[in-house]
């Protein structure tokens, strides 16, 4: 092994000492034999030939052993790359087409690996990412994603499968933050003491939080993320242990945690998460975190967690929700990607859409390839004739292809690094409805790292094998004597033909499939934008506050302070009215159980439960159906009512008015007073949910919105609505409180459907994309075939046939082509749009109108691409072309 790898070094860095060495070698074996001849009597010229006779070939004995050196592959690799850049910078026109041809298709995916890796496929950034488990509990309709107090310290304390387990909260309003300035609103995240070791991160500066902290009476203090610290502090080092305001209330810093580091749902401060003294509390409003034992799978986790469930039955009956069967553990990358809607999705049908891209490009530079093999045929011919074999030859066809793959590949890098800007900028940095999305949290990552450069490579390499394997295979089976008779016109063959034409078919067939794909994106987020929301967003504003529950956790207290924000608001210039609501429309609110006490509890259901003061109904210009709006005399000590929406009204009473019925809520019973026409209140795309108005002042304490979720401001104004003033009157009332978020209702609306927007932009893009790649690869086909029949055309000039004939008979080519590609695009995209089904909205698969456009698109493109040829065609001589032939 040694030594083959001390001649593998001497062959590739000494080569002339191994070659001179060689020659010295043959010519004294030459000498020899001429020598032993010699002394047979033989003359020295006759000698010397019958001995290079013998030998067989100076030349032939040298190719002979260079074939069996170490390193002879990379020799020759080297040689024929050496070879394929100065062919390729002799055809410069062939080389820019094909390059960018390519590299058009190995940029688009290697874009969109570089946003899906750090998302969807890349492990999480934490080093026991591979053990942890999200625990939930199990019903038989599906798994709830939330669990007790009880449940975390049985489950810590009992449990065979777990090393460890944290817990944290699920509400993460964020809260009023100051360092000694004004105060702002930043994101916060309640974690138990092991929330940091269970991660398996430790913070950059100070320590986590200790056991006595974590105490319902135990020392304020907060540990800030890295992007805090350098903003509010300017990365000073010396600020542990300093002091800053957090809902008005002085906390110890004791940590700052990495540049890096991320959990969704993202974070801007983390506070100990203080648990009452009694555990035993079934408040199913934490999430938990298991971190599995070294060695245990999630199967073997599962059985072990299913024991522990029965254990914990037994002992603790009373504890368990109604309905209740077991706990449900899931790996917690996975849970995360399952909870956010549709995000799985978006890399499937970007990487088909991408992957069609890059096979429509690798078919335009196969076809490219195919008509540069027969322009070089009587090349070929002649290396073969010389001994070339057949490998040899396909090897060099195929380094050729790679070579202008891999430059396609450094190319495309540019476009990726552009691409990835510009998609990131389309990527929401925060998306309020969806706290738990991956976007929230891992868009920093997003760029040109090392793994988008191997999958680049890979990508790149694959390409030149698809593309350059046809022209290869060509090239391997040539007929020696015809191409050597023939002068190497650049004839081609039937199959030939018919490989160009399954080409073209191809790419408009695939073509087809993405722009159907992209119409029906296209009509969706047109629906979507259109539909109608139950309100009106124009000349509406929305602003967020959030409410400290140490001083605002009553229901009482939460109005005083909106009575009294809503009051200053309405005098504003320009103000038409003003309301206020414990969630937005399109956000994420409070939803309850609800059930009529005539049918009894177990025939409820699932409501949203919104708080809103007398006026919401007339500052969002929601309309009412029937009954009346909510209104100031329904106060703390009148009786409690409510507006119901059309759904919640026509579930429970469908045959009847729902005036003066009863509906029973979480701390109190309700009189329904108002039918409300059903609004948007989760997504624009959904079904609106059941839903039911209270009046805030009527909320009861357990009820309260402010102690979990930020309260709202809805303001409708005549002048656009700036946020300085709203902020002075917030800080007129109370000046610790910050702005969490104010923003037009339209781009709130906006940014609902921005995940649709996101697919459909890049998609359409993709879609335009492909109908280039397809009208090049239609107009390069169509000249070649033109090209080939320029004889057989200049004898129908000849024999009188007209310019309309010649045209007619070049666009029939081309639209028989076009055709038959048209309808095997329809047939795959019925099968293929079927999987966006999950996206569409008010259009579906099989919509008529998205395959007659793209079929028409595609002809009209086809046709489009047949012109130039057909011209060519039409202004043949024919004298000039028979006599060339």
């Amino acid at each position: 092994m040694r030594k083959r790898i001390l001649s593998l070094f001497r062959n590739l860095f000494r080569k002339s000492a191994v070659e001179q060495a060689l020659d010295d070698e043959l010519r004294s074996s030459v000498e020899l034999l001429t020598q032993e001849k010699m002394a047979r009597g033989l003359p020295r010229s006759v000698a010397q030939r019958q001995a290079l006779i013998e030998l067989g070939g100076v030349e032939q004995v040298k190719e002979g052993v260079r074939a069996v050196r170490a390193g002879r592959i990379l020799e020759d690799f080297g040689r024929d790359v050496r070879f394929a850049f100065r062919t390729l910078a002799k055809s410069s026109g062939f080389t820019i087409v094909a390059v960018l041809t390519l590299a058009l298709g190995i940029g688009a995916n290697a874009a969109i690996f570089s946003v899906v890796d750090p998302m969807l496929l890349r492990p999480l950034p934490y080093p026991n990412a591979g053990r942890l488990v999200q625990v939930s509990r199990r019903y038989r309709q599906g798994d709830i994603p939330s669990v007790s107090p009880i449940v975390f310290e049985y489950w810590k304390a009992h449990s065979r499968a777990f090393a460890d387990a944290a817990l944290y909260d699920l509400v993460n309003a964020g809260i009023n933050f100051s360092a000694g300035s004004q105060p702002q609103y930043v994101t916060d995240l309640r974690v138990s003491q092991d929330f940091f070791r269970v991660l398996g991160v430790r913070p950059f500066l100070g320590r986590d939080f200790l056991p006595g902290e974590c105490r319902p009476n135990g020392p304020p203090v907060a540990i800030l993320s890295y992007g805090l610290w350098q903003s509010a502090f300017a990365g000073n080092r010396r600020i542990l242990g300093g002091s800053i305001q957090i809902n008005g209330v002085p906390h110890t810093i004791v940590g700052v945690m990495p540049r890096d580091f991320a959990f969704s749902p993202s974070a801007e401060l983390w506070l100990p998460l203080r648990l009452a003294a009694n555990t035993q509390s079934t408040d199913f409003s934490y999430l938990m975190l298991g971190l599995l034992k070294p060695g245990i799978d999630i199967r073997q986790a599962q059985a072990k967690t299913n024991v522990t469930f029965g254990q914990f039955h037994r002992e603790f009956p009373q504890a368990l929700d109604y309905g209740q069967i077991g706990v449900k553990l899931t790996p917690y990358q996975k849970w995360l990607l399952a909870i956010v809607p549709g995000i799985q999705m978006i890399p499937r049908v970007l990487f088909g859409a991408v992957v069609l891209i890059l096979v429509i490009a690798c078919f335009n530079v196969a076809s490219l390839l195919l008509v540069r093999a027969a322009a070089r045929e009587k090349e070929v011919a002649l290396r073969a004739a010389l001994g070339a074999s057949r490998g040899r030859l396909i090897w060099q066809s195929l380094t050729e292809s790679a070579t202008l793959s891999l430059v396609a590949g450094m190319a495309s890098l540019l476009a990726v690094y552009g691409g990835v800007r510009a998609l990131g900028g389309l990527i929401p940095s925060s998306i309020p409805s969806m706290p738990f999305s991956p976007f929230t949290s891992f868009t920093h990552e997003i760029g040109v790292s090392v793994p988008v450069l191997g999958f680049t490579i890979v990508v790149a390499s694959l390409a030149g094998i698809l593309a350059g394997l046809p022209a290869a295979l060509r090239c391997g089976n040539l007929d020696l004597n015809r191409s050597l008779k023939e002068g190497g016109r650049g004839t081609a063959g039937g199959v030939h033909l018919r490989l160009h034409g399954l080409f073209v078919v191809s790419e408009v067939a695939l073509s087809v499939v993405l722009l159907v794909g992209a119409t029906l994106l296209i009509r969706t987020l047109i629906d979507l934008t259109s539909a109608p929301l139950g309100f009106d967003a124009h000349h509406l504003s929305a602003v967020e506050v959030s409410l400290p529950p140490g001083r605002y956790g009553t229901a009482a207290e939460t109005w005083s302070f909106e009575r009294r924000v809503l009051r200053r608001i309405r005098a504003l210039p320009g103000v038409s009215a003003a309301a206020s609501v414990s969630a937005l429309p399109l956000a994420m609110g409070m939803n309850t159980y609800a059930y009529v006490p005539s049918l009894g509890r177990y025939h409820g259901l699932q409501v949203e439960y919104r708080a809103v003061s007398p006026g919401y109904f007339r500052t969002m210009k929601a309309p009412l159906l029937a009954g009346r709006k909510l209104e100031e005399s329904d106060s703390p000590r009148s009786t409690p009512v409510a507006v119901a929406n059309q759904a919640l009204a026509s579930y429970f009473w469908p045959r009847k008015s729902a005036i003066g019925e009863q509906l029973h809520v979480p701390g109190s019973t309700l009189t329904v007073v108002g039918v409300a026409a059903n609004s948007k209140e989760s997504e624009i795309g959904e079904t609106p949910d059941p839903t039911v108005f209270v009046p805030q002042s009527q909320v009861p304490d357990e009820m309260n919105a402010s102690g979990g979720f930020l309260t709202a401001l809805v303001i409708r104004s005549q002048t656009p609505l700036h946020e300085a003033p709203i902020a002075r009157v917030i800080a007129e009332v109370d000046p610790e409180l910050a702005i969490a978020r104010f923003e037009p209702m339209e781009r709130v609306v906006a940014n609902s459907v921005r995940p649709q927007r996101l697919v459909t932009i890049v998609l359409g893009l993709f879609a335009a994309l492909a109908l280039l790649l397809a009208s090049v690869g239609v107009y390069g086909v169509i000249s070649y075939l033109a090209a080939l029949r320029m004889h057989e055309i200049s004898i129908r000039v000849a024999l009188g046939a007209q310019r309309a004939d010649i045209r007619r008979l070049v666009f029939g080519q081309g639209l028989s082509l076009a055709l038959l590609g048209v309808g095997a695009g329809i047939v795959g995209a019925l099968g293929l749009t079927r999987f966006l089904s999950s996206w569409l909205y008010g259009v579906q698969p099989t919509d008529t109108f998205a395959l007659a456009s793209a079929s028409i698109v595609l002809i009209a493109v086809a046709l489009l691409a047949c012109f130039v040829p057909a011209r060519r065609a039409m202004r043949v001589d024919p004298n000039v072309a028979l006599r060339q032939e």
